[in-house]
């Protein structure tokens, strides 16, 4: 299938956000003057660290993923634990190579630059798969409780609609998204529990960093969510005709781009947690 010249231009302009939104914290944080001497093995250690946090977030997050996808969609719940755990395989498939792209990108840069620099651009990388994975499973969950979500036919689906590039729909969005979450899980946790050390004893101080963290940290992403999953959920738009879509529904711009922070939040301050426990589980285990 050929691409368009509209359609060029229209992969032009969001690569052009992606790279801006990207651009502002590498600029800001500068390169690093010392080089720091991680290894590949401390790499390979973060791949692995989390391959087990997206086994953990797929036991523990897809029903609260499942309930805000239904919140912002105003669909009904479905009472059967099945519906729920619609695209877990896709979940597994994509969350772990796109959570070990951000540890592994994050080792292999921190070396030569800042850690804000690092984390940032790691978490934009990790959008080549986060989105596919992410459109994927959302698809999945619209599909009707009484009929069969089958994954190979939902990746036909979304091929036959657009080829390889449909894939990428909202990938903008996605991407400003796993740039913040990259930063909050990587940087604000750690900093917030090394100060709580001050006040509070471990493991404590590690799961008020984990609780509030988690809060701050969805309610930073969360509009980009919600924008991603507007862009996803049905035919062909732009971020600027999601949001205009937005603002003239019911609810409004602002409590639409809001819909379903409960169940995020959840879902993200479980996602953090695993990651911390898989790292300690990891880590006893290599020692």
């Amino acid at each position: 299938m050929g691409v368009t010249k509209k359609g060029k231009q229209s992969m032009k302009n969001m690569y052009s956000i992606v790279v801006w939104a990207l651009s502002v914290p590498f600029f800001a944080g500068g390169m690093k003057q010392e080089t720091s001497q991680k290894s590949y093995s401390g790499a390979l250690k973060s791949v692995a660290v989390s391959g087990l946090a997206g086994g953990f977030d797929v036991v523990f997050g897809r029903p609260c993923d499942y309930a805000k996808t239904m919140t912002v969609q105003k669909l009904s719940f479905s009472s059967n634990p099945k519906i729920w755990y619609r695209g877990s395989l896709m979940n597994i498939i994509g969350l772990a190579p796109a959570t070990g792209t951000q540890n592994l990108f994050a080792s292999l840069f921190e070396p030569h630059m800042s850690e804000m620099s690092a984390f940032s651009l790691a978490g934009g990388l990790s959008t080549v798969v986060a989105c596919p994975a992410d459109l994927i499973v959302l698809k999945m969950q619209l599909v009707p409780a009484n009929e069969k979500a089958c994954m190979i036919k939902v990746i036909r689906d979304i091929y036959k609609a657009g080829g390889i590039k449909a894939f990428y729909r909202g990938a903008p969005a996605i991407g400003i998204r796993e740039w913040g979450f990259t930063l909050a899980y990587m940087k604000l946790i750690g900093d917030m529990a090394h100060s709580a050390k001050k006040y509070l004893k471990e493991p404590w101080n590690e799961w008020s960093a984990l609780a509030v963290g988690g809060a701050l940290c969805s309610l930073i992403t969360h509009p980009m969510e919600t924008l991603r999953m507007r862009q996803q959920e049905g035919e062909k738009k732009s971020m600027v005709q999601a949001l205009h879509e937005m603002r003239l529904s019911e609810l409004g711009l602002r409590k639409t781009l809001f819909a379903g922070l409960v169940w995020r939040s959840l879902r993200c301050t479980m996602a953090i947690g695993g990651l911390i426990q898989a790292e300690h589980i990891v880590t006893r285990f290599l020692n």
